[in-house]
């Protein structure tokens, strides 16, 4: 069975983020019958691994979570990560562990403390914390990995002291990490900062979990310590008496917040399915729309047409390797410009050769897009102002702004965590077929 650190070390060397989904018994009684079919439909979205979890609270089955990350590998190809926790462990019940791992041939283990619970409220035996089962996993020659807390963890109000264990988790062995789930990506990149200024240097993956409903959010709030951010608290509100509009909105909201991770070079993306297989489709489908570019029109100007827009705005995502709509950052410099002209665009009904006339780089905070114009004169005066104040105008000084009717104006993603850049590309329509 392939490691985790072999998955990141293969698709870092492919430009890619691997994208993985975990399979979350709530209430420990996932069999192994229906493991094996929610696997099936997660099969078909090609998951770089999937993971399996104890059921929350700490009442899962050891056992079963051993033989259903077994059978996901043997049944569908697809490597596995089997969760064990260490909270009241005995060095005879670790070892019986790791013996039953290796006989059912998992390679990667996400070694966890694990919830306190009734029957074990304190961290007491040989295995106190997260960091004692990662260095006796690595010794036995596992493929360790650990939980990371973006908002630091429940149980340690130092954000600083937080980001230490994590450094000690990766001392003591640990190759890769996946965060608690989180709601506002700005706590991830804040994190991420102080990881990297604290010298770790392994892969973390994003864990994005949907709000399904306002009991389940609630549930989560307490156990884990995420903060909701103002945009969830109002969704709560508004569709508090719809429970299918609201679950709705949560997937759309995680997968929001997925892409976004993506675009900003999130090590990998790993979503917690809560073993509900239109979860993980709807998150694959918006993070594969992502990552290969989609173009899209902004849907002010898809009445008329892409070509019939006094001012058509395109926006496409681009990757980190170069390919997509990134090509049109390049476009800020002149010469790079003059050996990628004219721009071919092609509709499902029209194509057309575009004349590139300024390239701009703006902040996407601040940036307005106007769409509309009274008159010819209004849309070549904007036009003329537009050009006169990019970066690059590269039209010449005798230009008749007059002349153009319709300009489509192409538009990165925001590709700067902090600046919040995009690189505009404003284009007359030459000729048309």
């Amino acid at each position: 069975m392939r490691s985790v650190a072999d998955i990141y070390a293969a698709a870092r060397a492919a430009g890619r983020q691997p994208v993985s989904f975990e399979i979350f018994p709530p209430k420990g009684d996932l069999t192994l019958e229906t493991a094996h079919e929610v696997a099936a439909e997660l099969a078909d979205l090609l998951p770089d691994f999937v993971s399996v979890t104890y059921s929350a609270g700490g009442s899962g089955n050891r056992q079963a979570t051993a033989d259903v990350a077994a059978m996901i590998h043997d049944d569908f190809d697809i490597p596995t990560v089997a969760h064990l926790t260490c909270l009241g462990a005995t060095e005879e019940s670790i070892s019986r562990a790791i013996d039953d791992l290796k006989r059912k041939g998992i390679a990667s283990v996400l070694a966890l403390r694990g919830d306190r619970t009734a029957d074990a409220p304190a961290a007491e035996g040989p295995f106190r914390f997260a960091k004692d089962l990662v260095m006796r996993l690595a010794d036995e020659g596992f493929c360790v990995g650990a939980a990371a807390y973006p908002e630091g963890h429940i149980e340690c109000t130092d954000f600083r002291a937080s980001v230490a264990h994590l450094k000690q988790k990766q001392d003591a062995g640990a190759c890769f990490f996946v965060t608690q789930l989180f709601f506002d990506n700005s706590y991830y990149y804040r994190f991420r900062e102080a990881a990297d200024a604290a010298g770790i240097a392994v892969p973390i993956a994003c864990g994005v979990m949907p709000f399904l409903g306002k009991a389940q959010i609630q549930r989560m709030v307490f156990m884990c310590g995420a903060s909701l951010p103002s945009p969830i608290i109002k969704l709560l509100a508004k569709y508090e008496d719809d429970p299918g509009s609201l679950r709705a909105a949560g997937i759309e909201y995680a997968c929001a917040q997925l892409t976004d991770l993506q675009q900003h070079g999130a090590d990998g993306l790993h979503v917690y399915t809560m073993n509900q297989p239109d979860i993980a489709r709807a998150c694959a489908g918006a993070l594969r729309a992502s990552c290969h570019g989609a173009p899209y029109l902004t849907w002010e100007c898809a009445e008329g047409g892409l070509l019939h827009s006094p001012n058509a705005l395109v926006f496409g995502h681009h990757l980190q390797d170069g390919t997509m709509f990134s090509k049109l950052g390049g476009f800020i410099d002149v010469a790079y410009l003059d050996e990628h002209t004219p721009i071919q665009i092609q509709t499902p009904t029209e194509k057309a050769s575009l004349t590139v006339l300024a390239v701009d780089r703006v902040n996407a905070n601040r940036e307005t897009a106007r769409l509309e114009f009274d008159t010819a004169l209004d849309h070549a005066t904007w036009l003329a102002s537009v050009t006169a104040a990019s970066d690059r105008n590269l039209s010449s000084a005798g230009f008749d702004f007059d002349s153009v009717e319709n300009v489509v104006t192409l538009c990165t993603c925001s590709y700067s965590t902090w600046g919040n850049e995009r690189t505009l590309v404003y284009c007359a329509i030459e000729m048309a077929d």
